[in-house]
């Protein structure tokens, strides 16, 4: 997420209003909508997480 100067607002993720679309059209079904969050959950840790040292943090192996 880009942030404008002088404290504003920040302009929203196109990514992440796509994800929050698809979860609510999946409300109804359980296992699509678990899907979804799963990678809209990966999308904010590797898109809007501040970077933590690496001594600490734990890389998830890729499928």
């Amino acid at each position: 997420m880009e942030h404008s100067e002088g404290g504003g607002a920040a302009r929203p993720c196109e990514d992440c209003a796509w994800y929050r679309t698809m979860i609510n059209r999946a409300a109804g079904d359980p296992r699509p909508r678990a899907d979804l969050e799963a990678l809209f959950g990966a999308h904010l840790r590797r898109t809007h997480a501040p970077e933590a040292p690496a001594e600490g943090r734990r890389h998830l192996r890729g499928l």
